[in-house]
């Protein structure tokens, strides 16, 4: 499925992808979905809301924080890698789309490193 993707994305169109929730493509993202609310912003992931606020809250992430790195894994080395899974007709299309994806995982705990200001802080 997800060579699939890949050859979709070669299309460059927006509107071509693999629609309705795949099992597979899920499992290889993630069953698990954060709370955080991520939109790149100058090609960095910041927190600009929770889709639950109560959940949200619980993270401690504040809006405008930028996740620097998920699961010890640096935010560009992640995109880079799946920037072949999100088709789109230009870069910033598949970086919104990213965004929603990026902290999917099927792990029960996922940790964060984020800039806040001036300072690097990680949760859990």
């Amino acid at each position: 499925m997800l060579t699939v993707l890949e050859l979709i994305g070669r299309v460059h169109d927006t509107h071509a992808n693999i629609w309705g929730g795949n099992p597979v493509l899920n499992n290889y993202f993630g069953l698990r979905y954060s709370s955080v609310e991520l939109t790149f912003i100058e090609s960095k992931p910041v927190v600009t809301g929770f889709y639950d606020e109560k959940l949200g809250k619980e993270t401690e992430l504040e809006i405008g924080d930028i996740i620097s790195v998920v699961n010890n894994r640096p935010v560009e080395e992640i995109v880079n890698e799946r920037l072949k899974y999100f088709p789109a007709s230009n870069y910033p299309t598949k970086l919104r789309d990213i965004s929603s994806n990026l902290l999917r995982t099927n792990d029960s705990i996922i940790n964060i490193e984020f800039i806040r200001g001036d300072k690097r802080e990680t949760k859990n």
